[in-house]
């Protein structure tokens, strides 16, 4: 996974039941090729009982091709088995259901640590986390370095590289090319700017 590119998709499904198949139907254009999709946000429907209490249970289908044909995981509910938790409740908490998910796609399942979810006081949602372990997927390398120019008002520093500059003027004839001389003073100088 090292190389793998992430595509996150953040949606808002509609409440009209005709729109919401549309909008399911018409996600896959956000889908990065060669990439590893996330799906999260208000799906505004659900796909089993047990995402449900009071009130009447509409069961949606609108999902159900979504997440068969990209190899999508409802990770919350694959996670938390058979449980019931809403993350939308009416007024008066006699009916919740559970909307807000992340679905993520099959070959993430393995690094999910958890996916849990807590009341969210500025929303009337609850909010879902999602935490996944990708250890050194992002290899990057050291990166690039720069110089700390706030070093170079450093007295101590300054010094320092004035030192290394006056030892290597008296061996420069010893570097087949100036070029290569300049390349060691350069990389000389840069050791003892990271040390510092």
């Amino acid at each position: 996974m090292g190389d793998q590119r992430y595509n996150f998709v953040n949606i808002y499904a509609p409440t009209n039941p005709t729109e919401r198949r549309s909008f399911f139907d018409s996600l896959p254009k956000y889908f990065f090729p060669n990439s590893i999709v996330i799906v999260a946000g208000d799906f505004n429907c659900i796909e089993s009982e047990r995402d449900k209490f009071g009130g009447n249970v509409t069961i949606s289908s609108d999902l159900k091709d979504l997440h068969d044909i990209y190899h999508l995981v409802d990770i919350w509910r694959k996670t938390h088995g058979r449980q019931t938790q809403c993350t939308w409740f009416n007024s008066s908490k006699t009916i919740g259901s559970r909307l807000d998910k992340f679905f993520i796609a099959q070959n993430l399942v393995s690094h999910v640590v958890g996916c849990e979810i807590f009341p969210c006081v500025f929303s009337d949602h609850d909010s879902v986390n999602l935490i996944l372990d990708l250890g050194d997927v992002f290899s990057h390398g050291p990166g690039l370095w720069r110089l700390n120019l706030a070093s170079l008002d450093d007295e101590t520093f300054c010094a320092q590289v004035e030192e290394i500059i006056s030892n290597h003027v008296l061996y420069q004839d010893s570097f087949p090319t100036i070029h290569e001389w300049w390349d060691f003073l350069k990389t000389s100088i840069k050791l003892a700017a990271q040390e510092f």
